[in-house]
């Protein structure tokens, strides 16, 4: 399992901003990806699912070979 995000889902901790399990939580998603084990222990205490990576990285500038 790569690095994920997760998401709390347990209705009180909808919308957390925090730290829980040394993990940073902004509007209940951490703040960055976390390790597989970071993510089982998370999933395994609290209701919660893995966030699907829907940020895409931009794309680097081509440089144009034109030669002007």
């Amino acid at each position: 399992m790569a690095e994920k995000k997760v998401k709390l889902t347990e209705r009180s901790m909808r919308g957390y901003t925090g730290h829980l399990f040394m993990t940073g939580f902004k509007d209940g998603v951490t703040v960055s990806p976390v390790s597989q084990r970071k993510q089982e222990r998370i999933l395994s205490t609290v209701r919660s699912e893995l966030v699907a990576d829907t940020v895409k990285k931009p794309e680097p500038e081509k440089a144009d070979d034109s030669g002007e």
